[in-house]
This record gives structure tokens, C-alpha cells and sequence, in this order.
């Protein structure tokens, strides 16, 4: 008994794949994409399992020195890790947004000189608020004003459009940028602000509870803020 044809078409169209050669993953060869098997020295030690491995193999799988401890500047009792900045400082005032930014700053400088060449390779670089640098000030208020229109609480993704109005910008750029400088200042505003909650969604903005009056302080570290506005809300005493 014959099958009928469009049986026959279905189910040639069904594994076609199998046969078409543009569709077969292609197997990479060479030696970046082998195994490097050590050579087999008995079974291992249950108790001293590292025993068996020399010492060519034991530097191999410890990886490139990239800074070296012996290269470090010894620490002082007052800036020990785990014990944070003192208390007071000199700012004025203490505890302002231009205080913290200092201080950050000074700590910065003092690990990239520790760390030398490793604090680029290590990516420190690229963290914290100096991602902002490459940002200019009018792409910085874009950016928030295009976070504001897609929020996430109502199933909005912003990186599409923000990709779209930053052609020159990588998705790797626009989202170090904002994990690394806009939920920070907005985690800051929120923090100073008196804010029972902080959220880092822009949806909860009319919800948050906030305490009277803060809500022109917490203005004046908004993303893209100058110094000129920091000033105005901190040193001069306008709120």
C-alpha cells in the first residue's frame, strides 16, 4: 500500500534538518577549544589528594600572579579593613553628599595606587560613580527621564528604548551605568530623604512615605545633579 504524497512531503519536511549541512553545529578544533588532560600518576589520595599533582601542575591551575602581595603598601592602624572611615571629618557639613563623595574619592586613589596595573585589569574601573564620566550631563537626565516612562513595576523594560535613543552606547554601557551610578543616586535620595522605604523602583515613587518636607532636599541629589545644586541645598541651609 502506497502512502499518500502529502504524507511523504510532511515527513521529509520533518527531518530535512538532518539533512541540510548549513543547519549542523560546527565542531571548533584547535588548541583553544581542547582539554588539557594531565597525565595519569596512579589513583588519587583519599586523605592528600594535592600530594599527586607536581609542581608544574599545581602553578598551572593556580593562574598568573597579577598583583602580587609582596607589592602592597603595608597597612596603618587607622586604616585597617573593617573598621570604615572615623566618625567625624572636616567636611561641612559631615555626612553630605559632597562628604561621602570625598571620601569615596580619596579611597579610591588609595587603592588604585596599592593595586597598580591591577586595579584596570581587575575592572574597578568600571564600578562605582566614575561610570558617569562618560556620560555627558544631558544624556545623564535622558536616561532618567526614559527609566521614569518605562517602569518596571508596570512590566516595562527601559533598555530597548534607552538603546534606541543611545545608538553609540553597548547594552553592556547602558546597564553598568545604571547599576553602578543611577540606583545608587536614587538609593542616596531616598536614604537622605526621610523615606520609610527605600525602592528602587521608579513605579513607587507616589507611594513611598516620606518624611515632611524632604521631598525638596531629596531633589537636590537627583541623577545629573551639579555641584552648584549641591551646594544650594547643603551648605547655604535652603530646603
Amino acid at each position: 500500500m502506497k502512502k499518500p504524497k502529502h504524507q511523504k512531503s510532511a515527513t521529509k519536511d520533518r527531518f530535512s534538518f538532518l539533512l541540510e549541512e548549513r543547519q549542523k553545529l560546527v565542531i571548533p578544533i584547535g588548541p583553544r577549544f581542547q582539554a588539557d588532560v594531565p597525565e595519569w600518576n596512579g589513583p588519587p589520595q583519599r586523605k592528600y589528594p594535592h600530594k599527586n599533582l607536581s609542581k608544574s601542575d599545581s602553578s598551572k591551575f593556580l593562574g598568573t600572579v597579577i598583583c602580587s602581595k609582596e607589592n602592597t603598601i603595608p597597612e596603618t592602624d587607622r586604616d585597617a579593613i573593617g573598621r570604615g572611615r572615623p566618625d567625624c571629618c572636616d567636611c561641612y557639613p559631615p555626612g553630605s553628599i559632597l562628604c561621602v563623595k570625598r571620601h569615596i574619592a580619596e579611597k579610591r586613589a588609595h587603592l588604585q595606587k596599592e593595586l597598580g596595573p591591577a586595579f584596570r585589569i581587575w575592572k574597578f574601573d568600571e564600578m562605582g560613580e566614575a561610570v558617569a564620566e562618560i556620560w555627558k550631563q544631558s544624556e545623564q537626565q535622558k536616561f532618567v527621564r526614559i527609566v521614569k516612562t518605562n517602569p518596571i513595576s508596570e512590566g516595562k523594560n527601559f533598555l530597548k528604548s534607552a538603546l534606541e535613543c543611545f545608538p553609540s552606547k553597548s547594552h553592556n554601557t547602558i546597564m553598568s551605568y545604571y547599576f553602578n551610578v543611577y540606583l545608587p543616586r536614587r538609593i542616596s535620595i531616598q536614604t537622605r530623604s526621610g523615606c520609610t522605604l527605600v525602592d528602587t523602583d521608579d513605579g513607587e515613587d507616589e507611594k513611598t512615605p516620606c518624611s515632611k518636607g524632604s521631598r525638596k532636599r531629596a531633589q537636590v541629589d537627583h541623577v545629573g545633579l551639579t555641584s552648584k545644586n549641591v551646594k544650594v541645598g547643603y551648605l547655604t541651609g535652603r530646603r
